[in-house]
């Protein structure tokens, strides 16, 4: 990516020390100086990165010339902030913080001080119930047909792939029309999707970028999209 960057007339210069990803100063052809923040295997996602430092301005771009897409924003002692911060804060986020639709992440209200005393009857009951279930369980021989497999969680890069396009289809679906050069984020249940809309040629739009799965899975996109109202998907050759 860095080899990529000089060719289109960008200057490298020094790397920050910050846990949990890579940032690299460069400089652009006008001079203006700018981070470049790929993710580690170890530290936040890169959406997770670019989540954290979208409220900037001008806001961040995704750079997508490496295997991963990494994030690149307008150097500044803001930006050095969170940047250092953020593999903690992202830990953070993960043990303090709920999302809720509409309002973005909201962090959880706790007590100071726990009363273990309150903890002792809700903690009775719950050993009194997991006994009183075991010898339950041990007392009934369920047929085969009353059992049924334990849920499993499920994530889109599980899936076959005419399953897949399907779901790639109905997530764009709601989008306006498609232009070249945006950008889109789309939460799901089976996973969060980021693309961009590399060209559009009547009505097929080639668009490429990854999904994330809640276990951090990735899958690389790099599709056709019939945007007529067919629904039709292809797959493209790496």
């Amino acid at each position: 990516m860095i080899r990529k960057l000089m060719a289109s007339g960008y200057a490298v210069g020094d790397k920050l020390k910050a846990s949990g990803l890579e940032a690299t100063c460069i400089e652009n052809q006008l001079g203006t100086a700018m981070l470049l923040i790929s993710n580690l295997p170890n530290g936040p996602s890169w959406p997770q990165i670019y989540k954290s430092l979208e409220s900037l301005e001008p806001a961040p771009a995704l750079v997508t010339t490496g295997k991963h897409p990494a994030v690149l924003v307008q150097d500044s002692r803001q930006a050095r902030q969170i940047i250092g911060s953020l593999a903690k804060n992202a830990n953070h986020a993960r043990a303090r913080n709920v999302f809720l639709e509409d309002l973005g992440f909201v962090e959880l209200q706790s007590k100071s001080n726990t009363n273990f005393k309150i903890l002792l009857l809700p903690i009775a009951s719950m050993v009194l119930v997991v006994v009183l279930g075991t010898l339950w369980s041990l007392m009934e021989q369920p047929s085969e047909e009353e059992q049924t497999p334990a849920a499993t969680a499920v994530c889109i890069v599980d899936s076959s792939k005419p399953e897949f396009n399907q779901w790639l289809s109905s997530a764009l679906d709601p989008e306006p029309a498609l232009i070249a050069g945006q950008e889109f984020f789309i939460n799901t249940e089976l996973g969060d999707l980021a693309i961009v809309v590399d060209k559009v040629i009547g009505s097929a739009a080639k668009v490429s970028g990854l999904v994330t799965c809640s276990d951090q899975r990735q899958l690389e996109i790099n599709h056709r999209v019939d945007t007529s109202g067919t629904g039709d998907v292809l797959e493209l050759g790496q």
